[in-house]
């Protein structure tokens, strides 16, 4: 699984934090290609259509934003895998928070300053930060 980790921290030094970023899908080695066995078409949505009548103008023209897919050529390709549902766990989610805090936590010298994941039991209450000019701020 591909993931990034960012350490953060405010002015003052005083809430140091880590941004987790990870996929729950997985690259494929090799992309998953489905090929047009007739020309398909797409009106100015995207949205398949059965006949080219049904994308040209009074003209006969073809509409802007429409296109035509010859047979032959690749109309979808998947490059991922589903997505893991796993991922959206709670207990997966604790210990990969978990593991990237003591992997940080190695190259801080100052037990002071090694952070800790937030104890959702202790006695704190959470903060959430309310950007600039957020509509909702209220």
């Amino acid at each position: 699984m591909e993931c990034i980790a960012a350490l953060h921290h405010n002015k003052s030094k005083t809430n140091y934090h880590i941004h987790l970023i990870f996929s729950e899908r997985k690259l494929l080695d090799e992309p998953v290609e489905k090929i047009a066995t007739r020309n398909m078409f797409y009106d100015e949505n995207g949205k398949h259509v059965r006949t080219k009548k049904e994308i040209l103008d009074e003209a006969g023209q073809l509409r802007k934003g429409c296109k035509i897919i010859p047979k032959g050529e690749v109309y979808e390709r998947t490059l991922f895998t589903i997505k893991d549902s796993r991922f959206k766990s709670d207990r997966f989610l604790d210990e990969v928070k978990r593991s990237y805090t003591d992997l940080i936590n190695i190259y801080v010298k100052d037990d002071k300053q090694k952070l800790r994941v937030f104890d959702r039991n202790g006695v704190y209450l959470p903060t959430k930060k309310i950007g600039k000019n957020n509509p909702k701020a209220e």
